[in-house]
């Protein structure tokens, strides 16, 4: 026994969604089960079936998310039901997805295989968890299928006279396994989370649709089955239940995610509307040219004085900066006060003190004065600057210039000019050469740089303090002179290239890698409860795989609306209960080959309406499974309570009930509190971020004020009084995008919330 157990390794399971019965499989059909509707078993507190907005697809031929943000909201309409707390419920679901690795550093192990809790009193209540409702929700959207379910799936049915007894049928498997370390490869398993299933056949031989289909089922009768948050909300044998919720991704979850968005999972797909493909190409028959092609008229013709280009954006807006340096963009840009110190050294000649012999040369005295001033700081940052050469020390010349008579000289001798250099290192201030490159989109157009055509030294003196006298004798007048300067430099350079071309593609197709890793980011309506949605930009990268070789494409993407957008509607129509949700889902099939029916893209934009009829009752002999007699009066003594939508988990707290009175009065405090600002600056690894100072003012949140926050990245943190400061510190390659959450609470504890993103580049 001990060495079987040995021997045994643990089994995954996952299903991937697409299309139902598009291509290659047409043959699932409603009647063979798939495209289910939306079915309540019909028992209070029982299991709800969401219905089907999909169907399983075969090994290769699954669908998956291209992109590595995608921004959801909340409108007006879900607000107005859920409030605050339903926001953060929501947000609690993101952020399980957010704190997923990458699919290539996944380890599977630190994953549980079952995630559900219940909470005793949610179950009385017949209350639905909405953050875990949501959390479903979002696996599917990255393209998971339910995985229990489709372990085993029927193919085709075959009914001649005499059904049931002559009926066959075509079963498969459509649930996976990971078969070696790497994420991209998979079999057909009967496993999900380490639970073995097997199945038998319904069949119905006639009526309504669906005729017969397969009850997957764990082999061990005392096996917690359907356990993947990936089953469908309140599954007839699993998935989320009444008073159930979720604490985080199950493995075989997490192993269906990895697989989709590995790296090693190509397939050829088309990048989503609104994602430009960014290409530059040279025209190696073109005629030369020289670059930098106008002289600048600060640094002259040649490369710029990072030096000096570094000292004037730490001092000048940005209106100034593009002003003196033409070309330059800027992308962002924060500005914050010091108490500066300036210090002075006044040199002054002096007559020689009394008693001193005559013709004594007179006294040089250097005066250091400080006085503190206010100074305003920019931290900016720059779509179109490269750097040619870079350090983050300045190195530097010290130089001392004195005119005066010699020691020792003949009286009446003339001066003599001496001059002394100390090399210096000015610490922490960058120093080097840069160039400013055309930019198209949010990609900067390249220089094909065919050779160095002329580089030269130029220097910048800085004259620090300086002093000059006359002494006048009856023979002569000698001229005494002091002077101290600084001096910088850097490498002029000119090139001679050929013409380049940019240009920026919709709809590229090719074969792409997995994007790695999906961010959420919550963007909100204007003003919260309003109805504008600031528009979204972001770039990235994807990995693309011509005659064999891997290339790095960039991409511009516009976001004109939520991708996913959150809303509330009344949905108390005949056999429905309070606490459904409806969904849509949006295949991009356009890419896919003859007799297949996949890969492909799921693309936006997806709607998660939550119902909110509010407090409902199921009434009638029908309605109430525990009659035992026909009443002779329907009235409220006969009705049984249906699901409502609800947050809790395992603690003792009582459960949050939507519509939730707090709740609402928090939104409300948050809708009539205004914050500055109203969004935040991309940050650097490894670089001092800030500090941001937060401030607020409330017609209805009474100070002082605390705040709080959740989200940040590695190395920042926010103070109570509101100081948003420290340095962030992520692993490479790519930039990270935080969905930070701004707390503010007022002396009252009522408190509001805000979101923001948060790129760390």
């Amino acid at each position: 026994m001990v060495l079987l157990a040995v021997g045994l390794q643990s089994s995954w399971g996952f299903a991937l969604l697409g299309p139902q019965g598009n291509g290659g499989d047409a043959w699932q059909t409603v009647v063979i089960g798939y495209g289910l509707a939306y079915l309540d078993y019909g028992f209070p507190g029982g299991p709800v079936y969401l219905g089907d907005i999909g169907a399983p697809k075969n090994l290769d031929q699954g669908y998956r998310r291209d992109v590595p943000v995608i921004y959801y909201s909340c409108d007006a309409n879900f607000l107005g039901f859920f409030g605050s707390n339903g926001v953060a419920a929501v947000d609690s679901a993101v952020a399980i997805m957010n704190n997923l690795t990458n699919a290539n550093k996944l380890n599977l192990s630190t994953y549980p295989m079952e995630s559900q809790h219940v909470n005793p009193t949610a179950t009385a209540l017949y209350l639905t968890d909405l953050k875990s409702a949501t959390l479903h929700l979002l696996v599917e959207q990255m393209g998971l299928a339910q995985p229990e379910r489709f372990t085993w799936t029927l193919h085709d049915r075959f009914a001649p006279p005499g059904c049931p007894l002559t009926t066959e049928y075509l079963v498969v498997q459509r649930n996976f396994d990971i078969a070696s370390s790497l994420l991209s490869h998979a079999v057909y398993s009967s496993y999900v989370n380490d639970v073995l299933y097997t199945y038998y056949i319904i069949e119905n031989c006639t009526g309504p649709n669906p005729l017969a289909f397969t009850v997957p089922f764990a082999a061990d009768p005392l096996a917690d089955g359907y356990n993947a948050v990936a089953s469908n909300d309140g599954d007839l044998f699993g998935g989320l239940q009444v008073g159930g919720f979720y604490t985080g991704l199950t493995r075989d979850d997490v192993a269906g995610w990895g697989f989709l968005l590995s790296t090693n999972n190509v397939n050829r797909e088309r990048v989503p509307n609104g994602s430009l493909l960014f290409t530059a190409s040279t025209n190696i028959a073109g005629p030369q040219t020289l670059f930098p092609v106008n002289p600048n008229t600060v640094t002259g013709y040649g490369t710029f004085d990072f030096h000096s280009f570094y000292l004037a954006s730490t001092t000048n807006d940005p209106g100034t900066l593009a002003t003196n340096y033409p070309g330059l963009v800027v992308t962002s840009s924060q500005n914050y006060w010091i108490l500066a110190t300036n210090t002075t050294v006044t040199a002054t000649y002096v007559a020689a003190p009394l008693g001193s012999p005559y013709g004594t040369p007179p006294t040089l005295l250097l005066v250091t004065n400080r006085s503190y001033y206010p100074l305003q700081k920019y931290i900016t940052t720059f779509a179109n600057v490269v750097t040619n050469y870079y350090s983050s020390n300045t190195p530097a010349l010290l130089q001392t210039v004195t005119t005066s008579q010699k020691i020792g000289a003949p009286y009446g001798s003339p001066p003599v000019t001496t001059t002394n250099t100390v090399k210096v290192t000015l610490k922490n201030v960058p120093s080097g050469s840069f160039y400013i490159l055309p930019l198209l989109g949010n990609n900067k157009c390249p220089v094909d740089i065919l050779y160095t055509l002329q580089k030269s030294v130029v220097y910048t003196t800085n004259l620090l303090t300086g002093a000059s006298t006359n002494v006048v004798t009856a023979t002569n007048s000698t001229s005494y002179n002091y002077s101290q300067s600084l001096i910088t430099w850097y490498t002029n350079y000119t090139y001679v290239t050929l013409p380049v071309t940019c240009a920026q593609t919709p709809n590229a197709v090719g074969l792409y890698q997995g994007i790695g890793k999906v961010q959420f980011v919550r963007v909100d309506y204007d003003s919260l409860i309003g109805q504008f949605w600031q528009p979204q930009t972001n770039s990235y990268t994807m990995v693309v795989i011509t005659n064999g070789a891997m290339h790095t494409q960039h991409f511009d993407r516009q976001v004109a609306a939520p991708e996913i957008l959150l809303t509330a509607t009344d949905q108390g129509v005949a056999n429905t209960f309070n606490g459904t949700v409806t969904r849509n889902i949006n295949y991009d099939v356009s890419q896919v080959l003859p007799g297949l029916a996949g890969p492909g893209v799921i693309t936006p934009n997806t709607v998660f309406d939550y119902n909110e009829i509010g407090d409902t009752f199921r009434n009638g002999f029908e309605a109430n499974p525990f009659l035992t007699t026909i009443p002779t009066i329907v009235d409220e003594t006969t009705q049984v309570p249906t699901a409502a939508w609800a947050s809790f988990d395992d603690s003792t707290n009582a459960p949050v009930i939507y519509p939730d009175g707090t709740s609402l009065d928090n939104l409300g405090s948050q809708v009539l509190t205004q914050i500055s600002p109203t969004s935040l600056d991309n940050g650097t690894n490894g670089v001092p971020y800030g500090p941001v100072q937060f401030s607020a003012t409330s017609t209805s949140l009474t100070p002082p004020f605390t705040w709080s926050a959740s989200g940040l990245p590695p190395g920042l943190t926010m103070s109570t009084d509101g100081i948003l400061s420290g340095t962030p510190v992520w692993q490479a390659p790519s930039p990270l995008v935080y969905d930070v959450t701004f707390t503010l609470t007022d002396s009252l504890s009522i408190s509001a919330q805000w979101s923001y993103s948060l790129v760390i580049q």
